[in-house]
């Protein structure tokens, strides 16, 4: 995840926004400058588990337990809008005391 962000961060940085901004002689930072700095921050990153790992532990069991709850969050929109599944049945849910 952090390699995707490393990279479209990085894809951004080149990216012009206007034809002033294009000028390059009035930037402070040259290219390689830039270029330098992203691959120094991005080796920090990578060395980030070695320095912290319960903290890498951490984030994986989060990143899991995200992943199962979107899993199943995604089931439940499936099996509610599939009409054509009559299989799939979504709790029933009394909200007055009048039951269905």
């Amino acid at each position: 995840m952090l390699r995707l962000v490393f990279w479209v961060c990085l894809l951004i940085m080149f990216i012009p926004i206007t034809q002033d901004d294009t000028d390059l002689s009035n930037q402070p930072v040259s290219t390689m400058e830039t270029f330098t700095a992203a691959s120094a921050i991005y080796g920090d990153f990578a060395q980030f588990c070695d320095r912290n790992p319960q903290t890498c532990d951490t984030g994986r069991y989060f990143a899991t337990q995200f992943k199962k709850k979107a899993r199943a969050g995604a089931n439940y929109v499936i099996a509610y809008l599939d009409d054509s599944n009559a299989d799939v049945a979504l709790d029933p849910v009394t909200t007055s005391s009048i039951a269905k």
